[in-house]
This record gives structure tokens, sequence and C-alpha cells, in this order.
């Protein structure tokens, strides 16, 4: 495997292909590994997550009427090292992109840094048809924790029958000091246009904190994960509380919720 240079993907980071602001169950989709200590480029990106999110939709709505039978989601296989594993893989065909999304899980027993998680689509005889690396959505995944993967193949070969999905390193430490925002209440009600994720985040680490992201997973009856959606808070002091809604499409909207929050230290 060829060496991953973070520090070029940070400096130019790939063209995103996807929304990390406002998510729909089939609709939620980023597909490169995305680095979160630069808050104007993580600024850029959301913005141009949402444009491409547009182009997205309208593809998806113009290819409706005559589109392919869908797939069925087929048996997934997730890999491990050292200790983090994927689980609640769920890979589909979107408007024309093959979308994976899952959950990476730390049973190591110490904090893990910038996971990086390969995927593989493959067709009926084993084949690999596309290839990439995930975006693991939280920098930092605690002891027990766990952090949510999305990736996207756009204009990816049709005949992918199933994902195989790996974790290919990690690192013990951070380049930065990255700490955990405290999601105080997060509860999906029935809004007016329809139900909404309302929730409280509070920074109780002692330090104030930049680039802080939210990022919320849904996952289903059976644990596969069915939607993904990060923004983008921005500063947070010590004990600062900051109150977010998250609209949700009525098909996820019973799905059992996860929410987390991350930012590092100002210097």
């Amino acid at each position: 495997m060829r060496p991953i240079d973070r520090q070029s993907r940070r400096e130019n980071p790939p063209s995103p292909l996807g929304d990390h602001g406002r998510f729909r169950p089939v609709h939620a989709i980023a597909g490169t590994i995305v680095h979160r200590n630069d808050g104007a480029a993580m600024a850029r990106l959301l913005t141009s997550h949402r444009l491409a999110l547009a182009s997205i939709l309208a593809a998806a709505a113009c290819a409706k009427a005559d589109a392919a039978p869908r797939q069925p989601d087929r048996m997934h296989t997730a890999g491990s090292t050292a200790g983090v594993t994927v689980r609640g893989v769920h890979a589909r065909y979107i408007a024309g992109a093959y979308v994976t999304t899952g959950e990476v899980v730390n049973q190591t027993g110490a904090a893990v840094y910038d996971v990086v998680v390969q995927v593989a689509g493959r067709g009926a005889g084993g084949a690999t048809l596309a290839s990439g690396t995930a975006d693991v959505l939280l920098s930092r995944v605690e002891p027990g924790g766990t952090a949510p993967l999305m990736d996207v193949r756009r204009n990816a070969p049709r005949g992918i029958t199933s994902a195989a999905v790996s974790v290919k390193a990690f690192s013990r430490s951070g380049r930065v000091d990255v700490r955990p925002v405290t999601i105080e209440m997060a509860q999906v009600i029935r809004g007016i246009t329809g139900p909404v994720v309302v929730g409280r985040a509070r920074n109780q680490s002692g330090a104030t904190l930049e680039s802080v992201q939210l990022v919320s997973w849904y996952r289903d009856a059976s644990g596969k994960v069915t939607n993904v959606s990060s923004r983008l808070i921005g500063r947070m002091r010590p004990g600062q509380v900051h109150d977010f809604t998250i609209e949700v499409d009525e098909a996820i909207s019973r799905d059992r919720l996860t929410v987390r929050a991350e930012g590092r230290v100002a210097s």
C-alpha cells in the first residue's frame, strides 16, 4: 500500500463528493479523507460539499423515472486492524454513485486518531470494480467509542454487489490536541415540517476549542448505518453551550441516533 501523505491531503484536499451539512438518508455522502485541523479549509469544504449534493440531487431527480432497478443490499465484509474495527456497513447505488456508510469501533482501550478506512466495491465474481479511502468523520475515537464513516464512488461501474471495508491504519497520538465536546442532549421531535433533531453541546474540555464539528449518524434495527451528517460549529469557549437542530428525513426518524462533537485546542 502506498503511504498516505497527510500533509499534502491537508494542504491540497481532494475534491469532496458529499454534503456534510444537511443529509437525507440516501444522499448522505462524502468520499475523501478530510483533515479537520484547518478551520478555513473545513469551511471551504462544507461549501463545496453542499454544491456537490445539489448536483447529486438534481441527477437523482432526472434519473428517477428511467433508472435501472436498484440492486438489493448484499452482505458486506468488514475488517479490522489491532482492535479498531468496522461494523454496520451499508452500501448501495445512488444516482450513479456507489455509496458506503458504516461505523468505526475502537476496542483498543485507548484513544486512537486519524483512522484510515479502505473501501472496495466488488462484483459477483469477487473482482474489485471500484475502490478508495472512506471519510472517518471524527479525528479522535475514544476507547470503546465509535465514529461514522462514509464513501462515495462517483460514476461507479454497474455490477457492484458487495463492499469490503477494512481499517488500514490509525495513530496512537494526534498531531494536534483534539478534545471531545459533551453532547448534553439530542432527540428527535416532530417539527412544523417534519421530524428534526434538537440538542445541546457544551464545551467541558477546560480549553477554548476551534473548528468544532458536530457529527450525527443513524443505525437501523439491524445495525446498519443509514445516514451520516456533519456540520461545523466553529469556536467554543470553556463552558460555552451550543444549541443545535438537524433536519431528519421521515424514513430514518425512528432509527437509533448518535451525536458526537470534537474540536482542537486553540493556539
